[in-house]
């Protein structure tokens, strides 16, 4: 039987015939048992602050390279200077501003994951206060 399409006019008995072969596959008939592998979880987290680690160094490299003052004493110099360190380092859309975003992105990544987890350690308590079995 070909997938049905959900927006083609059916008749009440093709509905039928698509809820016979259909399979219901909720928690309620599987038993809802699922695992949540906690090491794997914290590997995720631990690479996770391994890049924003990296980003760090970055930024502070980034730093480092910034230009004081241009290669000679003339205004041209100065004014390139200023606007290297602009372009790379403060400006729209720049590397620096770039990996701060990065850097964002990936503690509201860990903040959530972490969050994930105590959630399932909470629940995994609430369990065994109550009685119930876990893994």
């Amino acid at each position: 039987m070909p997938p049905r399409d959900p927006d083609a006019d059916i008749s009440p008995g093709q509905a039928r015939l698509n809820q016979h072969y259909s399979t219901d596959y909720s928690s309620a008939k599987t038993g809802g048992k699922f695992k949540v592998d906690k090491a794997h979880a914290q590997k995720a987290i631990d690479g996770l602050n391994d890049a924003i680690h990296e980003l760090d160094k970055i930024r502070q490299e980034s730093e480092r390279l910034k230009l004081a003052a241009g290669p000679g004493r003339d205004p041209y110099s100065s004014v390139a200077a200023e606007k290297i360190n602009e372009r790379a380092l403060t400006g729209e859309g720049c590397h620096a501003t770039a990996n701060k975003q990065y850097r964002e992105a990936l503690e509201g990544m860990v903040a959530n994951l972490t969050a994930i987890m105590k959630g399932y350690a909470d629940a995994e308590d609430m369990n065994r206060q109550l009685g119930g079995k876990t893994q």
